[in-house]
């Protein structure tokens, strides 16, 4: 019934069979059926139904080694999947096909935490563990990417070699897997390996302050003050991170890095260091003779919102002016100038707050375009997790209906997930993206909200798995707290375990009525917006401190204390280097006061 209503529900022009696969009826589609572009109906049953209907149709003859016009095979597409896996390689399967690009099921499978098995299943089958595509990425790199230390074992047992210039041991690094980092560096990775950005291995793991992989890799000879292409020495990155741990400081200090080398702004890290506070670390570089002072900051707002109705009416226009300067400068969209504003935007127009419709419509139509560029890459993870789970949580907020793209970026998530039902970020852009907490919290939501008909049961259990992850953990910060409270909402964890993270993150709000996004930290819009929106309940307090610290032109100051990845830009937005994460804190700003506002009847 539920087939012929999704069918009965589109214009007959527009019916595709392959949506019967998509609702879990493999039974009434050709089996061998085919569309322009190659695609067979098995490659779309992998994605969209689940192994029964993948049975159907190799047992009707379907094609099994079919290619769509990009090269990939059903194969590519089923490496998620130990038992659809194995359907196919038992029908003959071609476990050593390769893409127009060069990825092959191997190198797919490879970039899945937890894959081991298949990755077993694929080399028993004849795949090659050292085949790389065209832009030289192997399987190490993608197993080292993943953290996952037994699909390396798996790939090092069948003759897999840490290529020239592999980028492995950088990438585990940023995962923090450190008996992935000890084996790759007893398999002959070079310790001082760049990345694309120029950062090595000890970068990476002085941005977490993970001190027993900066032993490691000093202990194997590591340079210490290497600069990335940003000009950023480890010590640098070390003065920039939320962990603030000052052994991790200490450990770089003793190794003799140079506590005065400047990044491409001229910045120490001393300076970068009093973005966060005066504390320890502060104390350590200056002790080391490090020299530098405190960034001024704009002065606070002297013509604040009156009400929340005119707080809202100035945000608005300024925010919606943000997002085509970014994807007309960088060919992209962005979370905090195009996916976190669109969100907000259609929270206000659910309480009757006026926008601009014609660029509102404009983003959702680039960002649906943008996206739909990387559906192979989403569909064969990877693309980084972190980017499909806000471009899902935006479209969610502004009631997108499911489709091939959500298909496409639901599947990226499933594919990433872990076997503890987490999902890891290899991101350290603080505090949007840095954390496997609000990660997991975000992917709960996709599970949901975008759960693909044909694997229902399947994504039940992922956003079971990640909501139960999400009880374990104890969160650290505002950003964690909130997207955790969230993440336990959308995934109906048990009332009292949301009751008390609901008192975890109340009990964090300040005396002037905002949250800060760590305890060291000063309040902001970025952290009261978002500890607000997660709060769901009315906060006079808080909305008075929204009012109290806008800016006439509608903006929001946030400081910056992310470690820089982006080519600079200028958005529009107010603030200097400040703007990208400022435009970020509006927007949770705006969508808390909308909240406030009676929705529209």
């Amino acid at each position: 019934m539920r087939t012929l209503l999704a069918l009965f529900a589109l214009p007959l022009f527009a019916i595709d069979p392959f949506l019967l696969l998509r609702e879990g009826d493999a039974a009434t589609i050709d089996a061998r059926a085919a569309k322009a572009d190659g695609t067979t109906a098995l490659m779309y049953a992998v994605l969209t139904a689940d192994a029964a209907a993948v049975r159907n149709l190799l047992e009707r003859n379907a094609d099994v080694n079919a290619a769509n016009r990009e090269g990939y095979t059903a194969l590519h597409f089923a490496v998620f999947d130990e038992t659809k896996t194995a359907l196919l390689l038992a029908k003959g399967a071609n476990a050593g096909v390769a893409a127009v690009n060069g990825v092959t099921p191997l190198l797919v499978a490879a970039g899945r935490p937890g894959a081991a098995a298949i990755v077993q299943q694929l080399l028993a089958a004849g795949a090659e563990p050292n085949a790389a595509n065209r832009a030289g990425i192997t399987p190490l790199d993608r197993a080292a990417q993943a953290g996952d230390v037994a699909t390396l074992e798996a790939l090092f047992a069948a003759g897999a070699k840490v290529a020239p210039g592999s980028a492995a041991l950088y990438r585990t690094v940023k995962v923090s897997c450190l008996p992935c980092a000890e084996l790759l560096l007893a398999k002959g990775a070079a310790v001082d390996q760049r990345g694309d950005r120029g950062e090595t291995a000890l970068h990476n793991a002085a941005i977490r302050h993970h001190v027993p992989l900066l032993q490691l890799l000093l202990r194997r000879g590591a340079e210490v003050d290497l600069r990335d292409n940003r000009g950023y020495t480890a010590l640098a990155r070390a003065a920039i991170s939320f962990d603030r741990d000052p052994a991790a400081v200490a450990l770089l200090l003793k190794a003799g890095a140079k506590v005065n080398q400047v990044e491409e702004d001229g910045l120490t890290p001393l300076t970068l260091a009093l973005r966060f506070d005066n504390g320890p670390i502060a104390a350590a570089l200056r002790a080391a003779g490090g020299s530098g002072e405190a960034e001024k900051l704009p002065a606070p707002s002297t013509a604040p919102a009156k009400s929340v109705r005119e707080a809202l009416d100035r945000a608005i226009p300024l925010l919606q002016t943000t997002g085509p300067a970014v994807w007309k400068t960088r060919g992209c969209t962005s979370c905090h100038s195009n996916h976190q504003p669109a969100g907000a935007i259609a929270i206000a127009k659910e309480h009757g707050i006026g926008f601009d419709e014609a660029a509102a419509r404009r983003e959702l139509r680039v960002l649906v375009a943008m996206e739909t560029i990387r559906t192979a890459a989403m569909r064969t993870g990877f693309v980084v997790p972190d980017i499909t789970a806000y471009v899902l949580d935006s479209l969610a907020k502004q009631q997108y209906p499911a489709d091939k793209l959500t298909d496409s970026e639901v599947q990226n998530l499933a594919f990433l997930q872990a076997p503890d039902g987490s999902l890891r970020t290899n991101n350290y852009r603080i505090p949007q993206q840095y954390s496997n907490i609000g990660l997991t919290a975000y992917a709960v939501r996709a599970f949901t909200v975008y759960a693909i008909p044909g694997r229902a049961e399947e994504f039940a259990s992922r956003a079971g798995r990640a909501r139960r992850w999400l009880e374990r953990q104890k969160p650290v910060g505002v950003e964690e707290q909130a997207l955790r409270l969230l993440g336990l909402r959308w995934g109906q964890a048990p009332p009292a375990v949301i009751r008390a993270a609901a008192a975890d993150l109340r009990q964090a709000q300040r005396e002037d009525g905002g949250w800060a996004q760590m305890p060291y930290l000063p309040t902001d819009a970025y952290a009261t917006g978002i500890a607000l929106q997660a709060l769901d309940e009315t906060n006079p307090k808080a909305i008075a401190y929204l009012l109290r610290t806008q800016y006439p032109d509608g903006s929001w100051f946030v400081q910056t204390r992310a470690h820089p990845l982006q080519p600079k830009m200028d958005s529009g937005y107010p603030f200097g280097y400040n703007q990208w994460i400022s435009a970020a804190g509006a927007s949770w700003a705006v969508e808390a006061l909308a909240k406030a506002v009676s929705p529209q009847k």
